[in-house]
């Protein structure tokens, strides 16, 4: 489907309350599916040994996308994109900025005229200190590499945690 207007992509970092907005475009997807600045996550998640997945994660940011509308209360709205995939609910991250703003521009028909999108960077402690019960993680999707990380070893990487 195609719109015409741009799609952007607003990224704050936790630490420094920073943002920037770039435009989500063709370029940033094909760069972005050439080099994964952390492919050592997808890596661990496809080799399945939890210790190596919990400490990789820990050693890496991410990206969390927020959607919101035009005059709605930011405060209110802080919420990071989750989908559910063959019955399972994600939390849907990005190993970097340019895999985040490639998929806004690749799915932006999930994404209405009048929303915004925003990226968080966090780093890997604080995404798993916010991971919703029950859920799986779903990394660069539409990209390659993707990884899909399930509840259950979701549920034991959450548990070295302590």
């Amino acid at each position: 489907m195609l719109r015409s207007h741009f799609v952007y992509l607003t990224v704050y970092s936790l630490a420094d309350q920073s943002g920037y907005t770039a435009t989500a475009s063709p370029d940033n997807r094909q760069r972005s599916a050439m080099s994964d600045p952390t492919p050592n996550v997808h890596e661990a998640i496809t080799n399945g040994d939890v210790p190596d997945i919990h400490s990789t994660i820990l050693a890496s940011e991410f990206i969390l996308l927020s959607t919101s509308k035009a005059g709605e209360n930011e405060e209110e709205n802080v919420g990071a994109l989750t989908a559910e995939l063959e019955d399972v609910e994600v939390l849907i991250a990005f190993t970097s900025e340019d895999n985040a703003k490639a998929f806004v521009d690749e799915m932006d028909d999930l994404f209405a005229e009048d929303e915004s999108v925003d990226g968080i960077l966090v780093n890997g402690s604080a995404m798993l200190e916010y991971m919703p019960d029950g859920y799986g993680l779903l990394l660069d999707p539409e990209l390659e590499p993707c990884s899909i990380m399930k509840p259950d070893v979701t549920a034991s990487v959450l548990a070295l945690q302590s």
